[in-house]
């Protein structure tokens, strides 16, 4: 299966990252997990995923906006190439995100089975997601045998 992530922005926190943590091992026990699907430069849900994936052992696949191409439609169309390669969702929401809940709509038009999962934005200062590097990409291309320059 390969698992698309969609979640809020503002939820960073190391609560979060274990709650997403947790449904993805409950999903991989049940089906084996291809790939983890998400976008690549957005901090929050998307952030923790990547890092859960990097912790895992996962492979992930990254998709990117493209505003030059696609100007106001970018982050839809971002969007829309998660959806189209994955099989099943998790969607970590806030309850106020406007993206999130787009992200939703478009799921359901798309007839794609999904996870919703809420949880409160947090007032606190804490965030996993700003203290924690991105991915080491020197040392996941010097394991791959790379040099990162394609």
């Amino acid at each position: 299966m390969k698992l698309g992530v969609f979640g809020s922005r503002s939820l960073g926190s190391k609560k979060v990252y274990e709650r997403l943590k947790e449904e993805i091992l409950r999903l991989r026990e049940k089906e084996d997990i291809e790939m983890i699907v998400t976008a690549g430069e957005i901090r929050g849900v998307c952030k923790l995923a990547r890092r859960a994936a990097q912790e895992l052992k996962i492979p992930i696949l990254l998709f990117f906006y493209d505003y030059e191409r696609f100007q106001g439609g970018a982050f839809e169309h971002r969007s829309k190439m998660i959806i189209n390669n994955s099989d099943f969702f998790l969607v970590v929401h806030d309850g106020y995100s406007q993206g999130t809940s787009n992200e939703v709509e478009m799921l359901e038009k798309e007839g794609k089975p999904y996870k919703y999962i809420k949880i409160e934005k947090e007032n606190s200062s804490y965030k996993l997601d700003e203290k924690l590097p991105d991915f080491d990409w020197d040392g996941i291309m010097g394991s791959l045998g790379g040099d990162g320059n394609g």
